[in-house]
């Protein structure tokens, strides 16, 4: 669980950088003067390219994101349940005796 919090905090952090730049007062501003032009230089039509790439890599890793915050969301629903179930056992002794792995798989 911690090292998806770990993922999960330096993810947002990456995307909300990339979010800043590519924002309209960001620096991205620096690049405004590229142009798209067939009589652009060819540099300038790999610098575009490329920002369009990594712009459509960021947008891959925001679903990555939100893929993520579900499955933490997730967890915590699962590992509350556990616990609920360890300190407060049903009144059903069969499931009490089980052994965590079976209790696990009796939960999911």
């Amino acid at each position: 669980m911690d090292l998806l919090t770990k993922l999960i905090d330096v993810l947002s952090s990456t995307i909300s950088q990339w979010d800043v730049f590519i924002s309209c007062d960001g620096d991205v501003g620096y690049l405004r003067d590229l142009d798209e032009t067939t009589s652009a230089p060819p540099e300038s039509h790999h610098a575009i390219q490329s920002l369009r790439t990594i712009n459509e890599t960021f947008k891959r890793l925001e679903d990555n994101l939100n893929r993520l915050l579900s499955l933490e969301r997730s967890l915590d629903r699962d590992f509350s349940t556990v616990r609920k179930i360890l300190l407060f056992p049903p009144p059903c002794s069969f499931i009490w005796e089980a052994s965590l792995t079976e209790l696990f798989f009796f939960i999911f």
